[in-house]
């Protein structure tokens, strides 16, 4: 008796112009949260940095909340960024359909 076959998983059927307009929402609502939590981060931490007791930690910790800082813009710039990229990638799709 033959086994059945299994498909391949390069045999997968192509996503139509529907599949992918629900998957770039999904993607653009998860991101969106991770763009407000990391803009939320880093007003947070420039807050805490604007306060005087901010001057009278060591050193070390300054640079410590300064690379803070630096890491928590870059990641509120990245993802504002490919939410951008992903919305306009959703006006397209809208646009072809």
């Amino acid at each position: 008796m033959p086994s059945p076959k299994r498909p391949l998983i390069g045999n997968q059927p192509a996503e139509g112009p529907v599949d992918e307009a629900g998957r770039l929402a999904a993607l653009l609502t998860v991101n969106d949260k991770a763009r407000a939590y990391s803009e939320d981060r880093r007003a947070r931490v420039g807050e805490l940095m604007k306060r005087p007791s901010f001057k009278k930690l060591s050193p070390e910790k300054q640079v410590r909340m300064a690379r803070r800082l630096m890491n928590a813009s870059r990641e509120a710039t990245t993802t504002a960024d490919f939410c951008e990229q992903l919305q306009h990638r959703l006006t397209q799709l809208a646009g072809a359909a």
